[in-house]
């Protein structure tokens, strides 16, 4: 049967205790790694529904419907591959990249700063599986706001200090 991106995945909500959030993470992973790990990204956007919502230097983007979740959809991050390196050393620095920006998201939540929970990564694919905090980014947001009155408001200058009180826990935190 074809695997359907609205029937997997389940939140981690913060409510839970580390035992349940622990039971719950892993039947998300179990999940996932069912099916969805193994669909190539045109499958991913042609049966699940997945729109690319961003494209940077290492990766794109996608949001795809996922059942269970507060937002009903999940965030997928697929690295891909950098033709001008050796093929060899960019799969060394894409895992290890991977292997980082988990660990650093499971550093951050510890320090009590709220990133997405990780449901999976998958090394073969070069995707990283997420949680989908919210419909805007941080830089949508304030592109939005400067563009309403060629100056930000209140509202976006208090977000900007909120921002640089979590950059001061990151460093605290190491």
């Amino acid at each position: 049967s074809s695997f359907s991106c609205f029937e997997k995945g389940r939140l981690i909500g913060s409510k839970q205790t580390t035992k349940q959030r622990m039971e719950s993470k892993a039947k998300t992973e179990s999940s996932l790694t069912k099916a969805a790990l193994e669909m190539t990204t045109k499958k991913l956007i042609e049966e699940c529904g997945a729109t690319m919502i961003s494209q940077g230097a290492e990766a794109k983007i996608y949001r795809l419907p996922f059942a269970g979740t507060a937002s009903g959809t999940a965030i997928v991050k697929e690295r891909f591959v950098k033709v001008y390196r050796h093929p060899v050393l960019d799969e060394t620095i894409t895992k290890r990249r991977m292997k980082v920006e988990a660990r650093s998201m499971e550093r951050a939540k510890k320090a009590g700063i709220r990133v997405p929970d990780v449901y999976a990564i998958d090394r073969k694919s070069k995707r990283l599986w997420m949680e989908d905090l919210g419909p805007r980014s941080v830089k949508e947001m304030l592109w939005e706001d400067y563009g309403k009155n060629g100056a930000y408001s209140t509202e976006a200058r208090r977000i900007c200090q909120e921002l640089g009180k979590v950059v001061a826990m990151l460093h605290d935190a190491d």
